[in-house]
């Protein structure tokens, strides 16, 4: 799954094609209804790192599932930490393009650099996780491939005034600058004064 771009459009979950969704609403609703005490009582065991929003979102569910019983408490607390593992992935992965945008706007929108360059560039942001990102050492050009990967983002031999390294093109990145942060879309296009 991705985020819609602009212009992009869903087909929405339309109430008048709902009516198989009725059913099940109700066997939940009663569900709930039958065994609220006991869900107001129960305080799950929660995986571990989830405290403060992450506890909160999930605990609803872990409390239903822990009710249920059987494979469910264990089901949804390994869904529970995949997911929540993606997220953060998406999270690192939404910072490197938003540090990958600022380089290019820095130097005056080039159409292309090095990957050696763009990790160069990364290790030197204070403040960020790219200086010591795996194990106390700086994002290789390896790791930076890996996170691009997501975004249908790759690395191939771009020419240089030193060779033909591997690298990226401005275009490359494009969609997903307007894509994933839309505040800064308008930046790729440079006006005159």
């Amino acid at each position: 799954m991705r985020r819609l771009g602009e212009g992009e459009k869903v087909e929405p979950l339309d109430s008048e094609n709902d009516g198989y969704l009725k059913p099940i609403a109700r066997q939940a609703v009663r569900w709930a209804h039958d065994h609220l005490e006991e869900l107001r009582k129960l305080k799950p065991r929660m995986p571990k790192g989830f405290i403060n929003r992450r506890a909160d979102n999930w605990r609803p569910l872990l409390v239903i599932a822990d009710l249920v019983g059987g494979e469910w408490p264990e089901r949804a607390r390994l869904a529970a930490t995949t997911l929540d593992r993606a997220d953060s992935g998406q999270t690192t992965g939404l910072l490197l393009l938003a540090d990958i945008r600022d380089l290019f706007a820095d130097r005056g929108w080039p159409d292309r650099f090095g990957s050696q360059e763009i990790a160069d560039h990364l290790a030197l942001l204070e403040g960020k996780p790219w200086p010591d990102f795996r194990n106390g050492k700086p994002i290789s050009t390896n790791q930076l491939a890996r996170l691009l990967k997501p975004f249908k983002v790759f690395s191939s031999n771009i020419r240089t005034a030193s060779g033909t390294p591997k690298g990226y093109m401005l275009a490359d990145f494009e969609e997903n600058f307007a894509r994933y942060l839309p505040a800064f879309q308008t930046a790729t296009t440079p006006q005159c004064r």
